[in-house]
């Protein structure tokens, strides 16, 4: 919205991320269009920004779709930031004055489509990104998937910094290069307990080895955490000791670390979750587990 929206870190480095994803799956820097309302400054010295290619206004982003992607036989698209749904039609926004409607970015992948039989994939992290899916159907011959990360009425969480959400999970699937189908099934696993994602595929079965760039497999898997603490009860004023035990991983931990979702937590359908209380968990010699307490129970219920 401006250059003091408290999402825009969220976003940019959500973007950067997908961005940094895609080059290490073998996306050349010609054949990513990164679009961003702040253009960085040329860092390495050879007079372009970094990254980023263009402004995010509408002209920039009609210009992509009508334009720089014809004649691709595959399209993968990423819309990360605010969104909304006005009357039932869903929007998102480029700008702090500008939005792209989902009736625009239908007609814009429609003809790309009509035109070059290209296989397109959306993704859509942004607030009633499932608005987007009755509206992103598609009845020609290519194949078209769109995936929202949160229903048509939720907001979508970006808490951490962005590294408790729908598409860093996904772009974790991508990482390790997992297919499609395979990044969305654990990206919204993931963020079950928060908000319902969607999909809509014109071929059943479209996202199974759907790749986004190489198909190779990298490395390990993610981290696996065997055994976290239990129910407790406590009352007001009272100290809870939270850990996480058990821990596989086939690289060193950087951090171990979880979240609290007080009971009363109403999230503004309007706004993306970023403020939730972070806890850094510290590795305990003796107990040898990750621990860490915490007393901010003073709302009664469920955390």
């Amino acid at each position: 919205k401006s250059a003091s929206d408290s999402l825009w870190p969220v976003t940019d480095f959500l973007a950067d991320h997908a961005y940094n994803v895609l080059r290490y799956r073998g996306y050349s820097e010609e054949n990513i269009r990164y679009l961003s309302p702040e253009i960085p400054q040329d860092a390495d010295g050879d007079g372009a920004a970094d990254d980023v290619d263009l402004e995010s206004t509408l002209a920039n982003a009609a210009q992509t779709f009508t334009n720089w992607a014809h004649g691709t036989g595959r399209l993968f698209v990423y819309l990360v930031d605010h969104g909304g749904d006005s009357s039932g039609a869903g929007y998102f926004r480029l700008n702090g004055s500008e939005v792209i409607t989902a009736a625009q970015l239908d007609a814009w992948l429609d003809q790309l489509q009509d035109e070059h039989n290209t296989d397109v994939t959306v993704l859509i992290d942004c607030c009633y990104a499932g608005s987007f899916l009755d509206e992103l159907t598609y009845g020609g011959t290519a194949k078209r998937v769109v995936i929202a990360a949160c229903g048509a009425g939720e907001p979508t969480y970006f808490v951490a910094g962005g590294m408790v959400s729908f598409s860093d999970s996904f772009f974790s699937g991508v990482l390790l290069g997992y297919d499609a189908d395979r990044s969305w099934q654990q990206a919204k696993a993931a963020m079950s307990a928060y908000q319902s994602a969607g999909l809509y595929e014109n071929v059943v079965g479209s996202t199974a080895d759907l790749y986004l760039g190489a198909n190779f497999v990298t490395g390990k898997d993610v981290p696996q955490i065997g055994l976290v603490c239990g129910n407790q009860i406590v009352s007001g004023g009272m100290v809870a000791r939270l850990w996480a035990d058990d821990i596989a991983s086939a690289y060193p931990l950087d951090r171990v670390w979880c979240l609290v979702v007080p009971p009363q937590h109403d999230p503004d359908p309007a706004n993306p979750v970023a403020d939730l209380p972070e806890l850094q968990l510290v590795y305990n010699d003796a107990a040898g587990r990750y621990e860490a307490e915490y007393g901010g129970f003073d709302v009664q219920g469920t955390y």
